[in-house]
């Protein structure tokens, strides 16, 4: 790894997961732990902190905006996301998508946010990359590589 590039996150950080308090203080104990460097640090609302601070050029993304809600919203969250990333997304690059749940394959998963598939599959309607899934156990997931 370069390392010159640097990580960034994008995170409410504000959402309670399960018993979890301090989402962002157990997200940097993480990074201690792992003895990695701390990444940048984009705070807030994506529809509000995003496109700034993403860098030009991205080579790898992971979409997990599962903020509850109904589909429709977590759907626009990711196309809102989606809109930003992938005209910076270079040739090869990838992006995972958290919770996209496909029921004709990967049947042992959970649709834990169904509009995550529902905006991964409109955004790229049109566009050349095709969507593969990938076995996460519970959890479905998918990625695409840009052309």
């Amino acid at each position: 790894m370069d390392p010159t590039r640097r990580l960034h996150v994008f995170d409410r950080f504000d959402i309670q997961l399960g018993r979890s308090n301090g989402i962002r203080e157990i997200f940097h104990e993480n990074m201690r732990r792992a003895q990695v460097t701390t990444p940048i640090i984009h705070e807030g609302d994506l529809f509000e902190t995003l496109p700034d601070g993403l860098p030009d050029l991205i080579a790898f993304a992971h979409i997990d905006l599962g903020t509850g809600g109904g589909k429709e919203s977590h759907a626009k969250l990711i196309e809102h996301s989606l809109q930003h990333l992938y005209p910076r997304l270079v040739r090869r690059g990838v992006i995972v998508f958290m919770d996209y749940h496909d029921p004709k394959f990967t049947v042992k998963g959970f649709d834990a946010n169904p509009g995550a598939k529902v905006a991964v599959d409109r955004f790229f309607e049109d566009k050349p990359e095709k969507i593969r899934l990938l076995f996460g156990g519970a959890c479905s997931h998918a990625y695409m590589r840009k052309r």
